[in-house]
């Protein structure tokens, strides 16, 4: 017991000369300074230069485009669904590739017209098919093949192809 007191003594001791000797803590000023502002000053509408450049810039940028699309499933993007008479619908399909595909339709024929847009009601896939739902109704049942999707809108024969952005 006399060896831990006499331990603790020496401790204590050795904080106390380490305390007189310390250096008083930086004061900090109890109102910050802030800094003047012109708000009539233009703010700059152009991102900052990029660290990167040249090939090592385009290598960053295909990279992060195939990491962000490896999120995406294989119905992801910009469709038109057409018939023999031509393009019917464009969809705008987002596919988290967890099996959940949502959507939103455009009716080519009622361009602009309040009632020409609107989400697909139901998205189901069925192996290497799908079935979509909407425009009040309209179903249009389509399965991947060699030919790309074919399938049929309400007995009517339609194909989906990608479009461009």
């Amino acid at each position: 017991m006399k060896t831990t007191t006499g331990a603790l003594v020496g401790i204590a001791a050795a904080l106390g000369a380490w305390a007189a000797n310390a250096q008083p803590a930086l004061q900090v000023p109890a109102t910050p300074v802030a800094e003047q502002v012109d708000p009539t000053e233009a703010i700059p509408l152009v991102a900052p230069a990029p660290q990167l450049s040249g090939p090592a810039y385009d290598s960053r940028l295909k990279a992060s485009l195939v990491s962000a699309q490896s999120f995406q499933g294989p119905l992801d993007g910009g469709w038109r669904l057409a018939g023999a008479g031509g393009s019917l619908y464009d969809l705008q399909l987002v596919d988290r590739n967890n099996g959940v595909v949502e959507g939103a339709w455009r009716d080519l024929s009622r361009a602009g017209a309040p009632a020409g847009s609107g989400f697909l009601d139901a998205v189901e896939r069925d192996g290497a098919g799908v079935r979509l739902t909407f425009d009040g109704g309209k179903t249009a049942t389509l399965s991947y093949g060699p030919n790309g999707w074919r399938g049929e809108m309400n007995g009517q024969p339609v194909t989906l192809t990608r479009r461009a952005p």
